[in-house]
């Protein structure tokens, strides 16, 4: 019956890791910057990435192309790239895209752009129950800093705004898979437009990466009821065993099976444990246990 006990509970603890192994971000970006080096707002758009559990392959604008996409998370465009050096590339590729070059929202079929330069005033989340507001609501400050945030117009109809500028411009603005873009064309996979230009990454406030951060999970298809990771072992069950539906003859047949071969019972446990992903040493204090 103990067996049987540490069998359940290592099960329990082996499937709760497999759960929660899959909360992180996984896949590559592909980081297409423009210059001949990586700016410090790139650089800190790039390590905020890594940080959130991404490889970031980073690309230099002219040196990129669209066969690049291909098996990638996610494609970001960084304001710093000459729009002409990227064009179309990845208007069409079936990867979502994050583009913060606003000169590019028409090639990408997302609609017009503009620029606010020497902005010093607020952003608002104006849809928070939409999962690409990352959990903020209301005002904030986005820029420790003047900045010169991009926003879109123009837009199709299709179109979710979830954050505007002061003045109301939409400064977040996505498109779902499948929907219309404004030439009537289906979106071959997410789309996101992000306010920030320049480096200015390098002075965004803490609201500003968490709202990037929900745009990055929606785009990416990431979860966004991730398990939380708990230290805590799997409490044992209070509820009784239900009663077998087998026959007493069935039963007392099996009883006396595992009576008469322990060995094979142990080796059958183990073998799942195995399965399950318990460490070698786990299966030894087991094998221990099970001898006494």
């Amino acid at each position: 019956m103990k067996l049987r006990k540490l069998l359940a509970v290592g099960m329990a603890a082996a499937l709760a890791a497999s759960v929660i192994s899959v909360s992180a971000a996984e896949g590559t970006v592909l980081f297409v910057y423009g210059g001949t080096s990586v700016g410090e707002g790139d650089a800190a758009m790039q390590k905020h990435l890594e940080d959130m559990g991404f490889t970031v392959e980073m690309v230099e604008a002219s040196a990129s192309s669209t066969d690049m996409a291909n098996g990638k998370a996610m494609v970001y465009v960084g304001e710093s790239v000459a729009a002409d050096a990227v064009g179309t590339k990845f208007s069409s590729v079936d990867v979502p895209v994050m583009m913060g070059e606003p000169g590019l929202f028409d090639e990408m079929l997302m609609g017009d752009y503009n620029q606010t330069e020497g902005y010093e005033g607020t952003h608002t989340v104006v849809k928070a129950d939409h999962p690409a507001a990352g959990g903020l609501s209301g005002e904030y400050k986005a820029f420790s800093t003047t900045a010169a945030p991009g926003w879109i117009y123009n837009y199709a109809d299709t179109a979710e705004i979830i954050v505007e500028d002061q003045e109301g411009n939409a400064a977040v603005c996505l498109y779902d898979e499948g929907v219309a873009m404004i030439d009537g064309s289906t979106a071959p996979a997410r789309r996101a437009s992000f306010y920030i230009r320049g480096q200015d990454a390098a002075n965004a406030t803490a609201e500003t990466w968490q709202v990037f951060d929900g745009v990055v999970n929606w785009l990416t298809g990431s979860t966004d009821e991730a398990p939380v990771e708990s230290s805590e072992a799997p409490a044992e069950s209070s509820t009784a065993p239900a009663e077998s539906s087998e026959t007493p003859a069935t039963s007392q047949a099996e009883s006396s099976a595992a009576t008469s071969s322990p060995n094979t019972g142990d080796a059958g446990i183990a073998t799942v444990l195995a399965v399950c992903g318990l460490s070698a040493a786990a299966l030894v204090v087991l094998a221990k246990k099970n001898s006494k």
